[in-house]
C-alpha cells in the first residue's frame, strides 16, 4: 500500500468514526427526546386516569341502564303484541260490522225514498184529478144555475128597453128643424121626413 492510499484509508476511517459519532449523537438526542416524550406521554395518561376513568364508568353505568331500559321495552311490547293484535282485530270487525249496516241503512233510505217519490207522484196525480173535476163540477153548477139568470135578467132587459122606447115614443114630440136645400133634396125639418 502506498502512502497515499494510506492517507485516503486515514482519512476514509476519520470520516467513518466521524460519522459514527454524529450518529451517536443522533441516537443519544433522539433518546433524549423519546424519553421526554414518554414522560409526557405518562403524565397525560395520569391526567387522563383521572378524568376518563369517572367517563367510562358512567358510560357503563349509562350502557347498564339502556341495557335495562330496553330488556323493559321488550317485556312491555311482549307484553302489549297480543293486546295491540286482539284490539286491531276488533277493529277490523268492527269496520266490517259498520260497512254492512251503512249499507244495509243506505239500501232502506234508498228503498224508502224511492216509495216516498211513487206516493207524492199518486198523490199529485190524484190531487190533479180532484182539482179539474172540481173546476169541471164549477163550471156545471155555473152553467146550470147561472145560465138561467143570465137569460132572465136578458129578458128582463130586453122588456125594459122596449118598455122604456114604447113610453118614450108616445111623449116624445116632433121637433121641427130649419128647411135644407141639398141639390136637389129637400129637408123638411122633421127627422124622419127626407125628401127626394
Amino acid at each position: 500500500m502506498t502512502e497515499h492510499q494510506a492517507s485516503y484509508l486515514l482519512l476514509y476511517t476519520g470520516i467513518v468514526a466521524f460519522a459514527i459519532v454524529l450518529m451517536g449523537v443522533a441516537v443519544l438526542v433522539i433518546a433524549l427526546a423519546v424519553a421526554k416524550l414518554l414522560k409526557q406521554i405518562a403524565e397525560l395518561t395520569a391526567e387522563a386516569k383521572g378524568k376518563v376513568y369517572p367517563i367510562l364508568e358512567s358510560v357503563r353505568d349509562i350502557s347498564e341502564k339502556g341495557q335495562h331500559i330496553a330488556e323493559v321495552v321488550r317485556s312491555v311490547a311482549a307484553d302489549t303484541e297480543p293486546k295491540i293484535k286482539r284490539v286491531t282485530a276488533n277493529i277490523a270487525d268492527t269496520s266490517d260490522i259498520y260497512r254492512a249496516k251503512v249499507a244495509q241503512v243506505d239500501t232502506l233510505l234508498t228503498d224508502t225514498a224511492q216509495k216516498a217519490h211513487r206516493q207524492s207522484d199518486r198523490v199529485d196525480h190524484m190531487l190533479t184529478n180532484a182539482l179539474t173535476r172540481t173546476g169541471e163540477v164549477a163550471n156545471n153548477l155555473q152553467q146550470a144555475i147561472a145560465s138561467p139568470f143570465v137569460k132572465t135578467a136578458g129578458l128582463v132587459s130586453n122588456a125594459k128597453v122596449a118598455l122604456e122606447n114604447l113610453l118614450h115614443r108616445k111623449t116624445r114630440t116632433k121637433t121641427p128643424k130649419p128647411v135644407a136645400f141639398e141639390g136637389e133634396n129637400i129637408y123638411t125639418g122633421y127627422e124622419d121626413d127626407y125628401h127626394a
